[in-house]
C-alpha cells in the first residue's frame, strides 16, 4: 500500500497539485515519509523532509494547550471573561465573551493573525503525542483537549464538532473517528489528522493553498480500509 500510496502522490506532483511533505506514523512508529515538489520553483530547489513551511493556523494548537495549562494554573477559567481579563473596554467585543468561546471558535471575534514562522511535520506530530500523553496537561485538562466540545456542522453520515482548537469527525453512532487542525495561508496548506481506533496520525504540510485537501481524504479512505493493519 505504501507503493499505491507513492504513485497517488508522484501522479498528484507531476500534475502540479501537490507539492510539500507527507508523513504518517502509527503510535511511535514511521510508517511513510516524503516530499515532493519544489521550495522555490525558481531556483529548482525541492522540498525536503526537512524543509520549513508556514503552518498557518495549525499553530492555535499551541495556544489551546498553553490556554489550558493557565487553567491548571488557576491563573484562567474557562468562563474569565475577554473583556475584562485584557482590558479591552473600547472594542466591539462583546462583555460575554470569554475564554471558552476563544477555545471553540464561538465568540464571534473575526480572524486576524499572522503566522509566519514556519514548522516542520515532526513538530506537530511530536506536539500531540505529548498531549495524549499527558505531558502537557493535568488529566482533567487533558481529557477536555481531546473531546468534542460543541457541534458545529451536520454531514451526510457524521458531524463536524469544534473542541479546543481541534475539530471532531463524529460518526452517527457517536463514534469518534478523528480529529484535526489545519491551516491555510496565501500560497500554503497543512493538516494533521489523528485516527485514534487505529493510533494513526497523519501530517501534510505544502507550499500551495489547494495542496492539502485532496491527499487528506484520499489518505484517510486507506487508514479507514485497514492500510496500516
Amino acid at each position: 500500500m505504501n507503493e499505491k500510496l507513492q504513485q497517488y502522490l508522484q501522479k498528484l506532483e507531476a500534475e502540479d497539485n501537490f507539492s510539500g511533505v507527507v508523513r504518517i506514523t502509527q503510535g511511535s512508529e514511521e510508517r511513510f515519509a516524503a516530499a515532493y515538489g519544489y521550495a522555490s520553483r525558481v531556483w529548482k530547489v525541492r522540498n525536503t523532509l526537512a524543509t520549513r513551511f508556514d503552518t498557518a493556523s495549525m499553530t492555535k494548537l499551541f495556544t489551546a494547550v498553553s490556554t489550558l495549562q493557565l487553567i491548571d494554573q488557576n491563573l484562567l477559567t474557562f468562563d474569565t471573561t475577554v473583556v475584562d481579563f485584557l482590558g479591552l473596554y473600547d472594542t466591539a467585543i462583546s462583555p460575554a465573551v470569554n475564554v471558552y468561546h476563544l477555545l471553540t471558535h464561538t465568540s464571534g471575534i473575526g480572524d486576524d493573525a499572522d503566522e509566519e514562522n514556519g514548522e516542520v511535520y515532526a513538530d506537530l506530530d511530536r506536539f500531540l503525542r505529548d498531549v495524549r500523553a499527558g505531558k502537557l496537561l493535568s488529566p482533567e485538562q487533558t481529557t477536555a483537549f481531546l473531546s468534542p466540545q460543541v457541534p458545529y456542522r451536520e454531514r451526510d453520515d457524521w458531524t463536524m464538532w469544534y473542541g479546543f482548537g481541534l475539530w471532531y469527525y463524529v460518526d452517527k453512532a457517536g463514534r469518534m473517528v478523528c480529529y484535526q487542525k489545519e491551516g491555510i495561508n496565501a500560497g500554503v496548506s497543512g493538516i494533521i489528522r489523528y485516527f485514534p481506533a487505529q493510533d494513526v496520525s497523519v501530517v501534510l504540510l505544502s507550499n500551495m493553498e489547494e495542496g492539502v485537501w485532496e491527499p487528506i481524504w484520499e489518505i484517510h479512505e486507506m487508514v479507514m480500509a485497514g492500510w496500516l493493519g
